[in-house]
């Protein structure tokens, strides 16, 4: 499966251990999925996260 995830999702599970948003995360670690993503997403991630 292939997953799309938003800047808003790595954040908010990445800030809370609890949630839709950290269980996304937990899925990727464990490979339940592979992330596609772009340069404008990893742009606005890395801005985001360097904020």
């Amino acid at each position: 499966m292939k997953a799309v995830i938003d800047t808003n999702i790595w954040v908010s599970g990445l800030i809370s251990a609890s949630g839709v948003p950290s269980r996304v995360i937990d899925a990727y670690r464990f490979r339940r999925f592979m992330w596609v993503t772009s340069d404008p997403l990893l742009d606005e991630l890395a801005t985001v996260l360097l904020a």
